[in-house]
Parts: C-alpha cells; sequence; structure tokens
C-alpha cells in the first residue's frame, strides 16, 4: 500500500505532521524548484509552501543526514529524477519513489512508516 497517490495527498501528509519535507542545505538553498517558492504562481509550489506554514521543512547539513533521516521513517525527501540523490537511493532498501509531472520531482520515503497496522 502506497502513502499517497497524488500531490494533494502528499502536501496533506506534511501539513498534518504525519510527513516532515526533509532536505540538504546545498538543495535547499540553490536548488531551482526550491529557490522560487516565494515567487511563483505554480500551483502545486504554493500547495507545497502552504502545508510546510505548519510542518516547516528539516533543511540538514549534508545530503546524508536528509537520507539518515529518510531511512528512519516519516520524512519525505525531493529529489529529480536523474540526480546523484536519485542515484545513490537505488541501493537504499524500503524507499517508496513517488514521480509527479507537476512537481518534476522524485519524493523518497522510507516503506516502514506507513505499513498498515
Amino acid at each position: 500500500m502506497d502513502p499517497f497517490h497524488s500531490s494533494e495527498e502528499m502536501f496533506d501528509l506534511i501539513a498534518s505532521g504525519r510527513y516532515t519535507y526533509v532536505i540538504d542545505a546545498i538543495n535547499y538553498y540553490s536548488d531551482w524548484y526550491n529557490s522560487n517558492w516565494n515567487n511563483t504562481n505554480l500551483e502545486h509550489i504554493r500547495q507545497l509552501n502552504e502545508a510546510l506554514k505548519s510542518n516547516p521543512a528539516l533543511v540538514t547539513n549534508t545530503t546524508d543526514e536528509a537520507f539518515a533521516y529518510l531511512q528512519q521513517g516519516g520524512y519525505i525527501y525531493p529529489t529529480q529524477d536523474d540526480t546523484y540523490e536519485m542515484y545513490t537511493t537505488q541501493s537504499m532498501c524500503d524507499l517508496y519513489r513517488f514521480s509527479a509531472v507537476l512537481i518534476h520531482t522524485a519524493l523518497l520515503i522510507q516503506k516502514q512508516i506507513y505499513q498498515i497496522q
């Protein structure tokens, strides 16, 4: 079972605090996707901004630190499909990979956190 099937569902899970958006500082401060957060008309970025108002992003110093959080469960890491980060995570087990054309990212989530109890 997947934790969500659409970007809107993902934003709701972030806003509710069930998941936290985690990203490393280099990507957060330099990535084109994140650098335009406050000056956009794109609906998906506005929805993400809205979700992050109640549950701010966790910005780590390094990618490895972000991945350590990711592997704990309860975190969503954004990346593009053709990045080093996506390649690196291929060796990590139990990650859910969600891609949406509208958000141009792949989101990585530890599978264990959303198993039905």
